[in-house]
């Protein structure tokens, strides 16, 4: 077996390091953050219940109460993302305010 001598190594391992260079940003490039439609970024079932801090049941029962809007694309259910930021608004601020007329006719 014939030893490498040390340019010739050198010379292999910067064309290996580019090759992973190059695949490494085509991945960057290729995968898209989050999906978008219209500019709007949207929301998967996961991001969503992150973000509401319930579960996967509760969140079917807000889509089969048309509560919380969204869209079905490759067989599955996209939120937008203003809509999800506008339910939170929405429905939190309405429990905010329960738990204050709540917290007052205790009270008395």
């Amino acid at each position: 077996m014939e030893q490498l001598d040390k340019d010739t190594f050198v010379m292999w391992m910067e064309r290996v390091m580019e090759r992973f260079d190059r695949q490494e940003s085509a991945k960057v490039e290729e995968t898209p953050l989050r999906p978008m439609i219209d500019g709007v970024p949207m929301l998967d079932n996961q991001d969503v219940c992150q973000m509401l801090h319930i579960n996967k049941r509760t969140l079917q029962r807000y889509r089969a109460t048309k509560t919380l809007p969204f869209e079905m694309m490759y067989n599955r259910a996209w939120y937008r993302e203003v809509d999800v930021l506008e339910f939170m608004k929405l429905h939190f601020n309405d429990n905010l305010i329960r738990k204050r007329e709540q917290k007052s006719k205790s009270k008395k």
